[in-house]
């Protein structure tokens, strides 16, 4: 690695594993084809509220170090937890 675990947060390594990984997640499916009226306009309906989520889900995953991650698991590993 290039940084130090403290560097690195989980959204860095999800998003170099899975770029459009929120987005296929979180992202609205194309519908608007449909004759259904709410088809047509759901994306304008969702579209802020979908991002609202994916920026809430972004911020939390970058508040977790890898650091974190590997004290969480050596804290684990003492106390004899198998995972």
């Amino acid at each position: 690695l290039c940084k130090e675990p403290s560097e690195i947060n989980i959204f860095m390594i999800y998003h170099a594993l899975e770029p459009q990984g929120l987005n296929s997640l979180i992202g609205i499916h194309s519908c608007e084809e449909g004759k259904c009226p709410i088809a047509k306009n759901i994306r304008g309906v969702l579209e802020e509220p979908y991002m609202q989520v994916q920026k809430a889900v972004e911020d939390s995953m970058k508040s977790i170090t890898l650091d974190t991650l590997i004290d969480k698991y050596h804290e684990l590993s003492e106390k004899g937890h198998d995972y």
